[in-house]
């Protein structure tokens, strides 16, 4: 866990400033205003962070990890003409996100971050 969070941190420490991501959105961190660890999170989508990894369409593609159980994942999206996500990780496994389970966020340092957009209906 120290590990994976660490290797988040890491990834989030490369913005020399604040970086807008996506975030799987969950109590603690779905409503405008939260703020939260970044380490709190199972998937970041980052906005600006360009994909690394050889992958199909990687100049189309945006950074992205995914953290679960200790392991952490890296990959890269991209926003489909439906508006959800399209990911594929370093081990070539691929998946759809749906976009309305993501809420809009600005990192405030290396590890923690602020909603600044909600998840339709997922606040008061």
């Amino acid at each position: 866990m120290k590990y994976a969070m660490g290797m988040l941190c890491a990834l989030v420490a490369g913005a020399a400033s604040a970086e807008q991501v996506l975030v799987r959105a969950d109590k603690g961190h779905q409503c405008v205003g939260d703020a939260f660890s970044l380490g709190d999170v199972s998937d970041v989508l980052f906005l600006e962070r360009a994909c690394e990894l050889p992958v199909s369409r990687a100049a189309e593609r945006r950074a992205y990890v995914s953290r679960s159980e200790g392991a952490e994942v890296r990959g890269c999206w991209r926003a489909l003409s439906d508006g959800n996500y399209s990911v594929i990780d370093e081990a070539g496994g691929q998946q759809l996100l749906n976009r309305d389970a993501y809420a809009g966020a600005e990192t405030t340092s290396s590890s923690s971050a602020r909603i600044v957009r909600s998840p339709a209906g997922a606040c008061p």
